[in-house]
């Protein structure tokens, strides 16, 4: 499947802020190796997770600009846009507020991402409190969580209130194991997830690309729904467009109810 436009839209490849890329050779290389794969943008992801990994907006911003010119330097057709994967946790509104964390592009849009092992009730308020802000909820690889496996409704209330999703393409291929790819297969077939990202950490761990996971949403789904993953919705995200701009794509409230049961 051939599309001019196909978006990254999580990747660690900021160099020095988490567990991604170490230096700025490795984000070349991992760079070089999106674009091989046909990858025409990345939306920079590093972790913020409590007081273990700090990439605040500042820090992000400072390094997609300095990305930007060794991209440009190295004539690589690749665009990178800011943002971070942001573990959510009771101080993450008001970090919002103070300006310290970066939601995607600088838009109303925010990658979250739920603590691992813990019950999903607990960040339910963090949740309806980023909403009452403005703030649309991105869910990144809800397809790893346990609790989500275990509880799909949660996620279909997720999509029914507004938010959207982010599948990894390593799901897809069951690099993270069975359980995951079947659950990860049935929310494609569903239209329960709505962005793909690789969640590349380097060139060897979940190398750069989306092909392989391109083309498994386009057997599971079909073309119109792979295209609309990678090239419409993070355009539409990227761009900030308001969640009604997105609704008409997403599935009517009595399907999402139905599908809850059949996952």
């Amino acid at each position: 499947m051939q599309l001019k436009m196909m978006i990254d839209f999580h990747i660690h490849i900021l160099p020095g802020l988490d567990d991604g890329a170490s230096y700025w050779e490795e984000t070349m290389a991992m760079a070089k190796a999106a674009v091989a794969d046909g990858t025409t943008a990345l939306v920079a992801a590093p972790h913020y997770i409590g007081m273990r990994y700090h990439s605040s907006r500042d820090k992000v911003d400072r390094l997609v600009q300095e990305l930007r010119g060794y991209l440009a330097k190295a004539k690589l057709p690749l665009e990178i846009y800011p943002a971070a994967e942001v573990q959510l946790g009771p101080d993450i509104p008001r970090l919002l507020a103070d300006g310290v964390l970066p939601t995607v592009n600088d838009t109303g849009y925010l990658l979250v991402e739920l603590p691992f092992g813990e019950e999903l009730a607990n960040s339910e308020p963090v949740i309806a409190k980023l909403r009452e802000m403005g703030i649309t909820p991105i869910l990144v690889h809800p397809e790893r969580h346990r609790e989500v496996r275990e509880n799909p409704q949660w996620l279909v209330d997720f999509i029914r209130e507004g938010g959207l999703t982010q599948i990894n393409t390593a799901s897809l291929s069951g690099d993270h194991g069975e359980d995951i790819q079947r659950f990860a297969d049935m929310l494609v077939r569903g239209h329960l997830v709505h962005l793909l990202g690789s969640d590349s950490h380097g060139v060897w761990q979940r190398k750069p690309g989306l092909s392989k996971g391109l083309a498994k949403i386009h057997q599971l789904a079909g073309e119109r729904w792979a295209a609309f993953m990678v090239a419409e919705c993070p355009f539409k995200v990227l761009t900030g467009r308001p969640p009604a701009d997105l609704r008409a794509f997403l599935p009517k409230v009595s399907i999402l109810d139905g599908l809850a049961n059949r996952l």
